[in-house]
Parts: structure tokens; sequence; C-alpha cells
């Protein structure tokens, strides 16, 4: 399947952005107290105003701007192992698809996530991240059903994530006149998890599709 560039939808990391601001003004008010106590006293002679307010200047923001950095990884890393997703046979919060999300780089990210699954079927996880990245970052529907088809596909995946996969999968295939596909997932939902919600709007959907 060729892997179409669509336009990347960029998400700003808002928490991330607060904090790391935060922290350079915290630091850089510090510094500039701390200067004006150093100047207050003369703690470096009478010209101690030449030099404390430059330092404090220049080294409170970059000291601002390290340890806000520093922080946001340390706070990223103590939620996602928290409340994060379930690890698989790779580390979602440390594989090399993660790192090069961090750094924005979102068709990398893609290309790994994919090489990773197409090697490593046995990892649902991965191509649910995936999932999730076309989803957030990408523009492309086609190529974002095509891999939630493959995730339906893949073993152990959580009851809940298939279900709500199938109907999505299904309802795009209904919604683009492609009725024997969609009724096809419908029926397997309603087969495999026949007491779920999904499975009852299938049933539903199912009654008034019409196939030639």
């Amino acid at each position: 399947m060729a892997r179409a560039r669509k336009t990347i939808r960029t998400r700003r990391d808002f928490q991330g952005s607060i904090l790391r601001f935060s922290c350079l003004v915290g630091f850089t008010c510090g510094s500039l107290l701390a200067a004006m106590n150093a100047d207050a006293h003369d703690v470096f002679g009478p010209n101690t105003s030449m030099f404390v307010y430059p330092v404090a200047l220049i080294l409170g923001p970059l000291a601002g701007h390290i340890i806000g950095n520093l922080i946001d990884r340390g706070v990223t890393k103590v939620f996602a192992g928290a409340f994060g997703r379930d690890t698989g046979n790779i580390g979602p919060q440390h594989s090399p698809g993660e790192a090069l999300l961090q750094k924005a780089e979102y068709t990398e990210a893609v290309e790994w996530f994919t090489n990773h699954y197409q090697s490593d079927p046995g990892d649902w996880r991965a191509q649910a991240r995936l999932v999730e990245i076309l989803t957030d970052h990408f523009d492309d529907d086609e190529r974002l059903t095509g891999e939630k088809n493959r995730l339906l596909k893949a073993e152990g995946v959580p009851e809940g994530l298939w279900c709500r996969t199938a109907l999505e999968v299904a309802s795009y295939r209904e919604a683009n006149d492609r009725p024997k596909q969609a009724r096809t997932i419908y029926g397997m939902l309603v087969e495999r998890y026949p007491d779920t919600w999904e499975a009852g709007e299938a049933r539903e959907r199912l009654q008034n599709l019409k196939v030639d």
C-alpha cells in the first residue's frame, strides 16, 4: 500500500509550554532578585551592578529553559507510566518511534511503527499507536481506515478497542459507498461481541444497509 504524504495537523503541547515558560520566568525573576540583593550590599564591590545584572539576564532564562525541559520530560514520563498505555513488546514511552514523535517527526514515526508491526505482528500496540498518530497528525482517511482494518486482524486487541475500531471502519466503508465491505465488518462485530453497544449499533445499521 503506497504511503501518501498528506498535510500534517500539528498539535501543540500547551501543558509543556506553560511549564517551560513558568520555569523560565521564575528563574529569570529569581536571578534578578539575587542580582538586586548583591547590588544593594555591594557584594562584589562598588561595580557589582556591572556584573550581576548581565549575568542574571543571561543565566536566569537559560537555566529556566533547561530546567523546564527536564521537569516537563520527567512529569510526562511519570504520568505516562501511571496513566498511559499498557506496555507491549516495546516500551511505548521509550521506543525510537516515540522519540521521533517527541521531535515532531510524524512521517518518520509512522514509518517506524509500520515497520515494527510488520516485523512483529504480535505487538498489536504498535499498530494501535500507528492508528493514533494517523488520527492526530495526518489528513488521510483512506490510509487511516486501512490501518484500522489491519488492527482488527491483530491478535490480542482488547474488546473495547476492537469493537470501537470495527464500528469506525464499517461506518467509513458505508459512508463511502462500499456497502458489501461495511456489511462484512458489521457482521463480524455482531458475531464476535454480540452483547456490546457497538454490536447493537451494527445490527441497526445492517437492517438499513442496502447491498446491490
